[in-house]
């Protein structure tokens, strides 16, 4: 329990820290996520012209199906994949911007008599 108040220094101290790394956690993970979103959102565009390119020199209704329905089927997997990588890097953000409050509930909890 919180007795004296170099205790509750402290504790408001390891309060402040947790939200100041928790903070910079969501900051960090923020700007991963952005930037992966950036960088797919670039892959996308120069996929998409590569494709056009070379939609634009074949000669017969049969090859263009074959192509779009190729670059269709590419599409998908790759936003599958696309995905599960967004998901998991959000996943990890999560955690790591709970990590630091999750550790302070710990400390806090060990303050109070356990009960008999």
């Amino acid at each position: 329990m919180l007795t004296k108040y170099e205790d509750f220094v402290a504790f408001s101290k390891a309060y402040a820290e947790a939200v100041t790394a928790s903070s910079a956690a969501a900051k960090a993970g923020a700007e991963a996520i952005t930037k992966s979103l950036i960088d797919l959102t670039n892959a996308g565009v120069a996929r998409t012209v590569a494709q056009t390119k070379a939609l634009s020199g074949l000669k017969t209704p049969e090859a263009l199906i074959k192509a779009q329905t190729k670059f269709a089927t590419e599409s998908l997997d790759q936003a599958y994949l696309d995905g599960k990588a967004l998901a998991d890097l959000s996943g990890k953000v999560a955690q790591d911007v709970s990590a630091p409050l999750a550790e302070h509930v710990k400390s806090v909890w060990a303050l109070f008599p356990k009960a008999a």
